[in-house]
């Protein structure tokens, strides 16, 4: 907050309270348990992917998930895609995306980024459940 207010307020004589940072997060959710099961596995490969990219490292070292971006791509070198998975483990899951059924799923994002940001973004679930997930955006926005 400090550096971007900085930044704001030297180049472009602007202040942060006439932006709005909206943040995009991979969410993991679902109606029920079996729905996040399946969602989570599906994300643990996509992080698997995402972070075997240097843009992605500096992110892991903030973790201290040092040495995780090379073994993915040593993994990709050897030609092992379908094991990738095998390396991102339930806590580095947990800590990069935040997981919650529909009913859980206002609570855990406001408690993620309440002071940080004034809106987030969400991919839709596969397949989409309309009546809850609009239910659990409609008690999102009552958070705020």
């Amino acid at each position: 907050d400090f550096c971007l207010s900085r930044g704001l307020g030297d180049v472009y004589k602007r202040q942060l309270e006439d932006f709005e940072l909206v943040v995009g997060s991979l969410v993991i959710t679902g109606r029920d348990r079996a729905a996040l099961d399946t969602a989570r596995e599906r994300q643990r490969r996509t992080i698997a992917f995402l972070y075997s990219t240097p843009a992605y490292e500096r992110t892991l070292e903030l973790y201290g998930w040092v040495d995780l971006a090379g073994r993915l791509r040593q993994m990709i070198r050897a030609g092992r895609w379908d094991d990738l998975h095998r390396l991102v483990t339930d806590d580095i899951l947990d800590t990069l995306v935040p997981t919650a059924t529909y009913d859980e799923l206002p609570a855990t994002l406001h408690r993620r980024f309440a002071g940080l940001a004034g809106g987030v973004l969400i991919h839709l679930p596969e397949p989409a459940d309309d009546a809850p997930l609009a239910e659990a955006i409609s008690e999102l926005r009552r958070l705020e």
